[in-house]
């Protein structure tokens, strides 16, 4: 949990800290120009970090900057099959090119990293109705496996594989006519959950 919270804050420093000009006023031969000037570091206007404590793990943090960039983002531990994993929610918004303000909202827990903004990309349309009912009999499968997962008594979701559950051992490695061992050929292992 350390390593975590240390981890945090060096993003929190980092994403606070003094903006690199693209402009530094060197050319490519190292030379300084002379006109280029120095550009005053960003400041913070506020910034607030709540961390984990011994009664509690969740933590949160904001901050926002001059140049109106702003980040906020909570934490919590989640008890998982067992397994401690941190679960975080936050957003970050800042101004584009032409002056708008961009939003993007974020989660990531034991479903992975997912991003929401109205500058993210969307999938087109399935243009065909074999493809969408392909895809449509491809998503209740997979929610069906999920649903059958979440029944069962004792998952295996984040454990790792027994060692009895390995498949036979892969064959020698074949020799070619004069003894030497012939190019690797992949192997596969199968593994029983």
């Amino acid at each position: 949990m350390n390593k975590f919270v240390a981890v945090l804050s060096l993003i929190v420093a980092v994403a606070s800290g003094a903006r690199i000009p693209r402009d530094s006023g060197y050319s490519q031969s190292g030379s300084q120009r002379g006109n280029a000037q120095a550009q005053a570091p960003i400041g913070i206007v506020s910034s607030v970090y709540n961390g984990p404590t011994a009664e509690s793990q969740n933590f949160d943090f904001a901050f926002e900057t001059e140049n109106g960039i702003r980040q906020e983002a909570t934490g919590e531990m989640k008890t998982i099959d067992d397994t401690e994993v941190v679960v975080m929610r936050g957003s970050y918004t800042y101004l584009d090119a032409e002056g708008r303000d961009v939003t993007v909202t974020w989660e990531a827990d034991e479903n992975g990293y997912r991003a929401e903004s109205d500058i993210l990309p969307v999938a087109p349309e399935i243009p065909f109705e074999e493809q969408r009912q392909a895809v449509a009999a491809q998503i209740a499968f997979a929610q069906q496996e999920e649903q059958a997962a979440a029944a069962s008594s004792t998952s295996n979701r984040y454990a790792p594989a027994p060692a009895n559950s390995y498949s036979a051992a892969a064959p020698a490695a074949p020799t070619s006519q004069y003894g030497a061992a012939s190019p690797a050929q992949p192997t596969y292992t199968q593994y029983n959950y």
